[in-house]
């Protein structure tokens, strides 16, 4: 694709990856149930953490995230779950493939039906991990092309592989893709495995959150 994003289908996106992390933290459970609340997002019922920390936290790196999307260096969004003692032991990952430079194509109901499809499946991706150990926390990782649009005050770059890449590596599970032609392409995967996060930047401020 020639062209820059559309800013209207980079705004979707971050608002669909601020709902997706929260219901990733959901579903996963490095935080008890009652840190959550009910709200709304494309006619159905997401959660979204209680604690402004977590929230301001992840509502950052999609700030932060929203440049790289613009300058389409951004390749992955991950949301990668740790063990007590620092071990990686899951990553989801949001794979971006292809946004479109105009929306001139762009049926908004497609789009909104193609996210809430995404969204809904996320819920239950507690069915196809293990569960978290007592202790576990997150932190949000990206990986992208070029640090161009990138602000260095908040992320910290590590040595370029793949961000939060689990060695030995894992078979990826497909959770959801969020296929448009000519608009969007996304892959969402869960991996599971010990090994070395790799690569990539992490947000400045960590993310962990210990599980109760």
């Amino acid at each position: 694709m020639s062209g820059a994003p559309h800013g209207a289908l980079i705004d979707a996106l971050c608002e669909f990856l601020e709902a997706a992390v929260h219901t990733v933290l959901r579903a996963r459970g490095p935080y008890p149930p009652e840190l959550f609340e009910r709200a709304r997002l494309y006619g159905v019922a997401v959660a979204r953490a209680r604690h402004p920390e977590v929230c301001s936290y992840i509502a950052s790196v999609i700030d932060n995230v929203k440049p790289l999307l613009a300058s389409e260096s951004l390749q992955e969004l991950a949301v990668a779950f740790f063990g007590p003692d620092g071990e990686p032991l899951s990553k989801v990952s949001f794979l971006l493939q292809g946004l479109a430079p105009t929306l001139i194509d762009l049926d908004p109901e497609a789009l909104e039906g193609a996210l809430r499809s995404a969204l809904l499946r996320l819920q239950f991706i507690d069915n196809l991990a293990a569960p978290l150990p007592a202790g576990a926390t997150f932190e949000l990782l990206a990986l992208a092309t070029s640090r161009a649009g990138a602000d260095p005050a908040f992320w910290a770059e590590e040595a370029a592989t793949e961000a939060a890449a689990l060695s030995p590596p894992v078979a990826a599970v497909p959770v959801q893709a969020v296929a448009l032609e000519g608009v969007l392409s996304m892959q969402i995967l869960l991996e599971e495995g010990a090994g070395t996060v790799n690569g990539g930047v992490r947000a400045a401020a960590a993310g962990g959150g210990a599980a109760r």
